[in-house]
């Protein structure tokens, strides 16, 4: 896999705006290829060529070719055309509460950092470059000496790309335009034009990409676009995903919440790692919450949260960038529950409706093109449902008028149990060991799969705080793993009895990965030794921790309301950050934050 290009040129062109000018005839097409290996593809629209590198050295000046790493085999450009390369300096900016490197350009809401250096558009115009052609003119609303010095710059993006309603939010990529200019002359054909604007991701020398073109008259982003990725009219085959400009498979999934039937939290399968570069973002509905997103072969699903609801959606998106695949529109319901996808259906719950002469319902669609694929009734009393989860032929989820645990048929949904428990909603069931687990009210239940029958309960200290769980239990090895506040229990499941308590203000639900488990408290992660509950180190970030951690290849994902966070489980160290929080889903090699604003955002993950 060709990991985020090094040195990217972009190229000035009809219809692209930040930093970007019309420009006249392009002249003749030329062959781009990415110096990554003899195994690279090149790009061959005709036998003139770009080299576009990737190698360790950033770009120093604007000399001659050899210098700027850029092959070129091209007649001397028109006037009005150039190639720029944005180059943004190591060092640029430091930030001096986290002690990290953290470079301009790494995020799509890219906190302020303090003692950065910036261009102003004098600046730019003043650090050396060279062009066959006038250096295009920069829009003073787009300059770095605004309030923020690292304020991003949106891009704005044709809504019609993504056939959304007029006045929708389209995908939005952003950067920040402070990076200096290094120009070279090339030539570039009439249907493409290649706009490279290259980024930090915070991490101290990993450089983004977004590499905009015009594919059919339309600004593509084809670093992450599936319909056409590294170039126009490229489709990324069905369950692959489009990083870098490369297709990947999509296999890595997240079906439910905390990834699994056993909610661990880790997707144990995801090869990809920090470094993080921005992919897209889409504020869906700012009046509402966002579930936890849950991903399948390349589509994602994610639903507001909240209660009141009217007209409210169930969303499938594409994976790599973020475009409408379908939506369907619940008319009058109460909540729309937490999705899961399981098998290519995807199963969600809504509460009991405004209109009391509706119903709380089970929904079945086909992931592919959301088709209904069954509703079954469900007895409530206006609760929101959490995720359900899909084994064995059977969809387990919250219900009932007094509360409860139904199991409906996948094949039609008809109903194959009802199992009575306490009054408490947002929770969701599990799957361990070839039993259904439920925890409500601090009672640790274990079911029959095929009845619902309560076959043990194990009772833990439970302080009461209102009427929904938001939580769920979590297995791994022989234990599972609660939240009941204010304390971490892990219990052993064969004895069932309490194997260890660690006490404090936790919150949320807990996260596994072999040896380790994490908690959220008092607004920090905590690493706790699995079999023993021993503190092992802590993760403070910005001291408002909230959501549930995530774990994959070796790092663990944590986020609060405002931020995102990466540790090393090696170092315990802080890799990587972005200033969006909310729920975190790690799949097909994208980290996802759905969060309180509605917004839903995506990182591309970098693989070996």
């Amino acid at each position: 896999m060709l990991g985020p290009f090094r040195r990217l040129a972009c190229t000035l062109g009809l219809g692209i705006v930040s930093f970007l000018t019309a420009c006249g005839d392009h002249g003749p097409s030329v062959k781009v290829s990415r110096d990554a290996g003899a195994d690279t593809p090149t790009k061959d629209l005709d036998a003139r060529t770009v080299t576009l590198e990737s190698g360790v050295d950033p770009v120093k000046d604007a000399g001659p070719a050899d210098r700027r790493g850029l092959e070129e085999e091209a007649r001397p450009a028109q006037p009005d055309l150039a190639v720029w390369v944005f180059e943004t300096p190591l060092d640029q900016t430091h930030d001096e509460r986290t002690n990290q490197v953290d470079l301009a350009l790494d995020t799509p809401n890219d906190s302020p950092q303090r003692g950065s250096t910036s261009d102003t558009a004098s600046d730019v115009g003043s650090v050396g470059v060279t062009t066959d052609g006038p250096l295009p003119p920069v829009d003073t609303a787009q300059t770095r000496d605004l309030a923020s010095a690292d304020v991003p710059i949106a891009w704005p993006i044709d809504a019609a790309l993504y056939d959304t309603p007029a006045g929708e939010p389209a995908v939005d990529w952003r950067f920040d335009g402070g990076g200096e200019l290094r120009g070279v002359s090339t030539e570039v054909g009439t249907n493409v034009v290649v706009d490279a604007l290259t980024a930090r991701d915070g991490s101290g020398g990993h450089t983004c990409a977004a590499i905009m073109a015009i594919c059919g008259g339309t600004n593509v982003n084809v670093a992450i676009s599936a319909s056409h990725c590294g170039g126009c009219n490229q489709a990324c085959p069905p369950s692959s995903v489009c990083s870098y400009g490369v297709c990947e498979s999509g296999t890595s999934n997240w079906l439910t919440l905390q990834h699994d039937v056993q909610h661990t939290g880790e997707n144990s399968l995801e090869l990809g790692q920090p470094p993080l570069c921005f992919a897209w973002s889409r504020k869906l509905d700012p009046s509402y919450a966002l579930s936890p997103p849950v991903v399948e072969d390349g589509r994602l699903f994610v639903t507001p949260y909240g209660t009141f609801m009217r007209n409210a959606p169930l969303y499938a998106l594409e994976v790599s960038d973020g475009s409408d695949l379908w939506k369907y529109v619940f008319a009058d319901a109460d909540s729309i529950g937490f999705p899961s996808v399981f098998a290519g259906s995807v199963y969600l719950a809504n509460g009991q409706p405004l209109n009391t002469n509706g119903s709380a319902n089970l929904w079945s669609f086909g992931a592919t093109a959301g088709s209904t694929q069954w509703v079954s009734p469900l007895t409530a009393q206006w609760e929101q449902y959490w995720a359900p989860i899909a084994v064995n032929g059977i969809v387990y989820t919250n219900g009932g008028d007094y509360g409860g645990l139904y199991g409906m048929a996948v094949a039609d949904g008809s109903q194959a149990f009802f199992q009575d428990l306490d009054q408490w909603d947002e929770w969701s069931p599990a799957f361990f060991n070839s039993r259904i687990y439920t925890f409500i009210n601090g009672r640790f239940r274990k079911h029959d799969p095929g009845t619902g029958v309560v076959l043990s309960t194990v009772k833990v200290p439970f302080t009461w705080s209102g009427y929904s769980m938001k939580t769920a239990p979590v297995f791994a090895g022989n234990y599972a793993y609660v939240i009941s506040p204010p304390s971490l229990i892990a219990i052993d499941t064969t004895a069932e009895t309490i194997a260890w308590t660690a006490n404090g203000t936790f919150t949320g639900t807990p996260a596994v990965s072999g040896p380790l488990v994490f908690g959220i408290t008092n607004g920090t992660l905590q690493a706790r030794a699995s079999t023993s509950g021993a503190l092992l180190w802590t993760f403070v970030g910005d001291l408002a921790l909230s959501y549930p951690p995530v774990i994959a290849n070796g790092y663990v994902y944590v986020a609060s309301a405002s931020n995102s966070y990466a540790v090393s489980l090696t170092t315990h160290n802080q890799v990587w950050t972005a200033a969006v929080g909310g729920w975190l889903a790690v799949a097909a090699h994208r980290l996802f934050v759905a969060s309180p604003n509605g917004q839903l955002s995506a990182y591309t993950l970098t693989l070996p």
